[in-house]
């Protein structure tokens, strides 16, 4: 008869076999966290609700060019001024108008980029 030490071979299987029950745990528990995130509902029709809207943004446009700058910025005032009193001959308040700051470009600074 031999006389081994039939623990450690023990042990060790113990180990394996608990690494793999764990492994089928953690697995499981996985895929149902993935089947979950699947369970969404969407919804496709023609339902319509009406709202009163309390803010509407309405940009106004326009472009002028000048190879002044002060004939341009007064020239840009005086439209700004034609714009917000059609504005306001429409029935607007003029707490409700904002101007923006205007958009410059220099075409020929620009063109000198463009070449060099």
């Amino acid at each position: 008869m031999n006389d081994r030490d039939v623990r450690a071979p023990f042990v060790l299987g113990a180990f394996i076999c608990l690494g793999l029950v764990l492994l089928g745990y953690l697995l499981a528990g996985g895929v149902t966290n993935i089947r979950a995130l699947n369970r969404t509902v969407e919804v496709k029709g023609l339902s319509e609700r009406e709202v009163p809207a309390n803010i509407a943004i309405w940009p106004i446009k326009f472009r002028e060019a000048d190879n002044n700058l002060n004939d341009l910025f007064s020239t840009m005032q005086r439209k700004n001024v034609v714009i917000m009193e059609f504005l306001k001959s429409r029935g607007f308040k003029e707490s409700e108008i904002t101007a923006s700051a205007p958009s410059v470009v220099d075409k020929q600074a620009q063109e000198y980029i463009e070449r060099h």
